[in-house]
């Protein structure tokens, strides 16, 4: 249902992999926050498969009646990965929309995390990470 009774996507559905040196890294941990306009953080963490697959599901919040003020939306979110003892920042994004897969142009949220690049900047993001369906390929 629509309104106030729907749901806010703070962080979408997340599917990913982690690879260093062109190889899947099994049991690297993934952690996964996000903090909303009003200043609740939430977390998730998952480790990756042998594959170096990692999935992490969509993190929403009621709307409220708070949706009924004007005001924009802003999710602050954030992947951090840990892997042999070293911590990579995969992930740093502010979200604007509350619409699922925003992050991604409304396309399946898919990254991919070569813990070989330097961390640096996306279109709409910062970190290793890269955007699978990104339309202008980064």
């Amino acid at each position: 249902m629509a309104g106030i009774f729907g749901n806010k996507t703070l962080f979408s559905q997340l599917n990913g992999t982690v690879l260093m040196g062109g190889k899947p890294c099994a049991d690297a941990q993934i952690l996964q926050t996000v903090s909303d306009g009003g200043g609740e953080e939430i977390s998730a963490q998952t480790s990756s498969d042998d594959n170096g697959k990692f999935s992490l599901p969509a993190i929403t919040k009621s709307k409220g009646f708070l949706s009924l003020l004007p005001g924009e939306f802003v999710a602050a979110q954030q992947i951090l990965i840990l892997y042999e003892g070293k911590e990579y920042q995969g992930w740093i994004s502010t979200k604007r929309s509350p619409e699922p897969n925003s992050e991604a142009q409304g396309a399946n949220f898919e990254l991919v995390c070569d813990l070989d690049r330097e961390a640096d900047y996306g279109p709409d993001y910062f970190g290793i990470c890269s955007l699978v369906n990104a339309p202008n390929g980064n």
